[in-house]
């Protein structure tokens, strides 16, 4: 016997036909503004990734010589917290660039 349909299933498939909707009508069509924004993205991520790399890196040689585990501890939460907010952001980033343009490239960090 088949369970009876409720109103949280019908709420999921009314998301999830919105959603499919939504991704499917983007907002930009224009190949080379897609081609523009593929790049442009592509090279603001490369920057943002290689400043946090590079900050991250010497905030970690400063912690290393602070004696105490728990102080190091309490110090590499910051560090790995600003890591966490850059991919955050950047994972922000690519889904409006999915979102506006629907093009497949901008899903290369969200379906793995």
């Amino acid at each position: 016997m088949l369970a009876p349909i409720t109103f949280y299933d019908r709420c999921v498939s009314g998301d999830l036909l919105f959603v499919s909707f939504w991704f499917d009508s983007p907002y930009i069509w224009d190949d080379s503004l897609v081609d523009f924004l593929r790049f442009t993205y592509l090279a603001l991520i490369l920057i943002t990734l290689t400043i946090v790399h590079l900050e991250i890196h010497k905030r970690l040689k400063h912690h290393s010589q602070v004696v105490g585990l728990g102080k190091k501890l309490d110090l590499y939460y910051l560090v790995v917290q600003t890591r966490m907010k850059t991919i955050l952001v950047i994972s922000l980033f690519l889904a409006a660039g999915l979102l506006f343009t629907g093009h497949e490239w901008f899903t290369i960090y969200l379906v793995g």
